[in-house]
């Protein structure tokens, strides 16, 4: 009974949000009739600049970027757009855990098919390089292209003694960014350059952390708006893992997106929120996710599948811990 009424609890919690997500709506349209007319005008040309492009469906086999054994791992992320600066607040280290690597990943759309190969960002006050992990289709805002980057910021987080700190993320701005902090979904601005968010991922070991840990980033033209699938090749294993995913243009969640393990429904309703509900970003600007699972893997190959509601969505970094 316990697990029947938890998973009752996370369907009743999964429904109010969307149907606090109607009455906001429904309150906002009341509070805003005397701009009526701009705000019908303003979603119009957002439908029209946000047209659908890229693949409806993607499939793809990937193998890891990163192998590790011995470790466990935590990551949180922070949402960017409307702004090129934000803090990721890194939690769930245990005291006396070692380092081993820490990787920041981030995402931003532009007018170029092709990202630069290589990117600086400033992490926690430093300036790192960063090494871009994949271009795709711009999830349908009017750009030309999106890219992923990734930079090891090991010795910036490693040397702190523990790990679960606030680090600042500031990308590389200009005139091309937009630094005004509006929604995006009421204050549509005219940019160059659509920054979506960054992830910290953390891998670390002590007596207790067990392993493989693999991590898989090479996402190149992954932007996908009905279907998805991934095929994680990993080493031959059975048991209880862990699975985190990071990517952008989730929005508030709807009923019809959902995330499946090896056929196991892991987000999602009735199950729990999406996994591209842009809670990194809540209440606004949205777009940015990194989430959080407990799954089995059993073999070596293991398949995470998404469903979107035409939502243009980016997987930017999957990671699987297994124990």
């Amino acid at each position: 009974m316990h697990g029947i009424g938890s998973r009752l609890g996370k369907g009743l919690k999964c429904l109010l949000v969307v149907a606090a997500m109607a009455v906001a709506v429904i309150s906002l349209s009341a509070a805003k009739e005397s701009d009526d007319q701009e705000v019908i005008g303003t979603i119009e040309w957002l439908s029209t600049q946000r047209a659908v492009v890229g693949s409806p469906a993607v499939q793809m086999d990937l193998d890891p970027s990163h192998v590790f054994d011995g470790v466990d791992h935590v990551a949180n992320g922070v949402a960017l757009r409307n702004r090129v600066s934000g803090t990721i607040h890194l939690r769930g280290v245990p005291l006396g855990s070692r380092v081993v690597m820490a990787l920041l990943y981030w995402n931003f759309s532009d007018g170029h098919v092709t990202g630069p190969d290589e990117m600086p960002v400033l992490f926690d006050g430093n300036l790192v390089m960063g090494k871009k992990t994949a271009d795709s289709d711009d999830p349908c805002w009017g750009m030309g292209g999106n890219h992923s980057f990734m930079a090891n910021v090991t010795e910036f987080v490693s040397h702190l003694g523990h790990p679960n700190q606030d680090y600042e993320v500031v990308l590389v701005f200009g005139e091309a960014n937009s630094t005004t902090g509006q929604d995006p979904w009421i204050s549509y601005e005219s940019q160059e350059v659509r920054t979506e968010g960054a992830t910290l991922v953390v891998i670390f070991e002590n007596d207790m952390t067990s392993g493989p840990l693999f991590v898989y980033d090479a996402f190149g033209g992954s932007m996908f708006w009905s279907t998805a699938t991934f095929n994680l090749h990993h080493a031959a294993a059975s048991g209880d893992a862990r699975f985190t995913m990071a990517g952008a243009d989730g929005q508030l969640n709807a009923p019809g997106e959902l995330t499946f393990f090896d056929g196991q429904q892991i987000a999602g309703c009735p199950v729990t929120n999406s996994d591209w509900d842009g809670s990194d970003g809540w209440p606004s600007p949205q777009l940015w996710d990194t989430h959080l699972h407990s799954v089995f893997v059993n073999g070596s190959v293991s398949v995470v599948e998404y469903q979107s509601q035409g939502d243009c969505l980016v997987p930017v970094v999957l990671v699987l811990d297994l124990k």
